[in-house]
């Protein structure tokens, strides 16, 4: 259970990295 809920905060953070790290590219 825990290594699921880390998964999901893990995954949650990248997704928002990535239109963070998008936008401040363009």
């Amino acid at each position: 259970g825990q290594k699921s809920f880390e998964g999901v905060v893990i995954y949650n953070n990248l997704i928002f990295i990535v239109p963070i790290n998008r936008l401040g590219q363009h």
